[in-house]
């Protein structure tokens, strides 16, 4: 018998229609039946990791499909997400840490070049692959390009 580690009350399987997820985006709502462990007593839900990793996938991915400029809350999730470091996508998009720190607060809006890099990133990453990143990351050691370079050249390539 699985214990809840709150309370030490018993954790039982349990379901919901419309599971309400929490994110730093906001309430999403996850559409159809969700299964997931609950402490009798105290009533906490439990999800797996697995099942948090497929909701956030999907997410992503409806992310990456806006026709405009991800917004800052945005920005948060995906970095909070992505599997990569906010200083290894920096450096794989020809950026400052600093730069997607300022996209992030809102201070700076992102480039489109950027934006598109990114979303192609999200997307490959919830398909459960990382292609663009490694290319990015190919073309940066073979162009030897410094932060500071500007990412539209590769933006075109795409």
């Amino acid at each position: 018998m699985k214990q809840c580690p709150l309370c030490n009350g018993k954790i039982v399987q349990a379901s919901v229609k419309d599971y309400v997820y929490d994110t730093n985006l906001g309430d999403i709502t996850i559409k159809g039946i969700t299964k997931f462990d609950q402490c009798k007593e105290c009533k906490n839900i439990f999800v797996s990791g697995q099942q948090m990793e497929r909701w956030n996938k999907g997410l992503l991915k409806e992310l990456a499909s806006k026709k405009r400029t991800l917004k800052p809350k945005e920005l948060v999730f995906t970095f909070s997400v992505l599997p990569f470091s906010q200083n290894e996508i920096a450096e794989a998009v020809g950026r400052n840490k600093s730069t997607l720190s300022k996209y992030k607060t809102g201070e700076n809006p992102p480039d489109h070049a950027f934006d598109f890099l990114l979303k192609k990133i999200m997307f490959d990453y919830a398909e459960g692959h990382e292609k663009t990143m490694n290319e990015l990351r190919e073309a940066y050691e073979s162009e030897g390009r410094s932060e500071d370079t500007e990412i539209t050249s590769l933006a075109a390539v795409w």
